[in-house]
This record gives structure tokens, C-alpha cells and sequence, in this order.
């Protein structure tokens, strides 16, 4: 039995939907196609004075207080 590991990738963008733009939406275009391949997860800045953590469409969002 091979225990296969899966790519791991880690993200790293301005913002991420629902904020809006073209660099937002293709990095999100992007992470859904490489989903069912590697495990995504997302870095970006937040617009408010706190870290968040969330899960938009399975990828793992964190948006860094600023």
C-alpha cells in the first residue's frame, strides 16, 4: 500500500472574494481548478483590524488584519 502525500499550496494574494477585482477572481478561478488536486489554502490582507479564518467553496481563507 503507497501512502500517497498530496501537494500542498499556499496562496498568497492582495485580497480574495467577495472583495472584487481581476487578480481576486482569477487567484479564486485558480484555487478552484487546483482543488481536487492539491490541498489549497489562501493568505491575503483584511480590510478590517482583525485576522479571519474561513472556508469559501472548500479552500481555506485567512485574511491578516492590517
Amino acid at each position: 500500500m503507497i501512502n500517497e502525500r498530496r501537494l500542498r499550496v499556499l496562496h498568497v494574494g492582495k485580497y480574495y472574494p467577495p472583495h472584487p477585482g481581476g487578480m481576486e477572481s482569477h487567484l479564486q478561478a485558480l484555487c478552484q481548478e487546483l482543488k481536487p488536486f492539491v490541498d489549497v489554502e489562501v493568505l491575503v490582507a483584511s480590510d478590517e483590524s482583525r485576522t479571519t479564518e474561513e472556508v469559501i467553496d472548500g479552500i481555506k481563507v485567512t485574511r491578516l488584519a492590517t
